[in-house]
């Protein structure tokens, strides 16, 4: 392993054993919004489509964290613990993407602990990982697209990866949408200087293309 992953692996492990041993007895908390994701991940896997209790399509929420709940709905397990095992992956996930970013920006392995804690105990995402809600996916989901997007900014590189993961968060929260404004200025003001403007204009129009497809 290099060393320069090391900081980022070893943050992103113990939020997955922190999550796992503050979830695993009681499974993960739960409200009526949690109940609306398991029962749209029930409906897209019987076939009657991403329809809550009352059979009425779900508009409220976007469709992907349901989907991401599938394989659990299959499964013949407790959701909610399940759902607990899901969500330590994808704070560590987060941790791990969040650390590396960090640390590959600023050179600076002092930085990436210290984003490591903040992330790690930021009491938002704290509750949002402790609840079966779909805030942790979608904010892993724009670390990825921002990321992305920082590397767009500074070598010119294809858009399409940002525009993915920006289409996937907005799938996860409408407030995704927020993702492919930044992502259009990106393209237009940031983007390395040997693309004209009108290259410029036609890869942010690829990407908004991409991400509201």
């Amino acid at each position: 392993m290099q060393r320069t992953a090391v900081v980022p692996t070893l943050s992103g492990l113990m939020a997955v054993v922190a999550v796992l041993v503050a979830t695993w007895e009681h499974g993960i908390g739960t409200t009526a919004d949690s109940a609306t994701y398991l029962w749209g991940a029930k409906g897209l896997l019987d076939g009657s489509g991403y329809t809550g209790v009352t059979g009425s399509t779900i508009a409220v929420f976007p469709p992907l964290y349901s989907i991401v709940l599938i394989p659990i709905s299959a499964l013949e397990v407790d959701p909610w613990r399940a759902i607990g095992v899901l969500h330590a992956v994808l704070l560590g996930a987060l941790v791990y993407v969040t650390v590396t970013w960090v640390t590959e920006t600023t050179r600076s392995t002092v930085a990436g602990l210290g984003v490591a804690i903040a992330v790690g105990l930021g009491a938002p995402l704290v509750e949002a990982t402790l609840y079966a809600w779909s805030e942790l996916l979608f904010v892993l989901l724009t670390v990825l697209a921002l990321a992305e997007l920082g590397r767009v900014a500074l070598d010119g590189r294809s858009p399409a990866r940002a525009a993915a993961w920006t289409a996937l968060a907005l799938l996860t929260r409408y407030a995704g949408v927020a993702l492919v404004g930044v992502g259009a200025i990106v393209m237009l003001l940031v983007t390395n200087d040997r693309h004209e403007l009108r290259s410029r204009a036609q890869r942010a129009a690829a990407f908004v293309a991409i991400s509201v497809a």
